[in-house]
């Protein structure tokens, strides 16, 4: 596995670890469909939280969770409202995106930004807006 991807999975269980201790019960943990990903399903109070799991080790050039551009949130979107309606769901959904940045190998920084954006609900689905 490459170093990259070893950083995400440690940001994603560091993540996931944090929200259980918020009260959070993790529904699933990279969950796909097709080409799409959703990097942590987790049900708080009725409210399905979508969460994107960004994980750096500099903010030089910009903060974990600016790498969640439009065309980032727009897939996200699309790969929750196919989570949505395979499972029927009736809950209240937010997208939310937690960022981890590693000061060194056992310090880092997490911000939870809940309601990080905000897509509107069609016929079709999700579409992105705002944010």
């Amino acid at each position: 596995m490459a170093w990259n991807n070893d950083l995400g999975k440690r940001g994603e269980d560091i993540a996931a670890e944090f929200l259980k201790q918020k009260g959070y019960k993790i529904l699933e943990r990279n969950w796909k469909s097709s080409h799409l990903e959703l990097d942590i399903i987790a049900l708080k109070d009725d409210t399905i939280a979508f969460v994107e799991v960004k994980t750096r080790t500099s903010d030089v050039y910009f903060r974990p969770e600016q790498a969640v551009n439009y065309k980032k949130q727009s897939n996200l979107a699309k790969a929750a409202n196919h989570y949505y309606n395979y499972h029927h769901l009736q809950y209240d959904t937010r997208f939310d995106i937690i960022s981890i940045l590693f000061l060194d190998d056992d310090k880092y920084e997490i911000e939870h930004i809940e309601e990080a954006f905000t897509p509107m609900r069609t016929r079709g689905g999700f579409r992105r807006y705002g944010g």
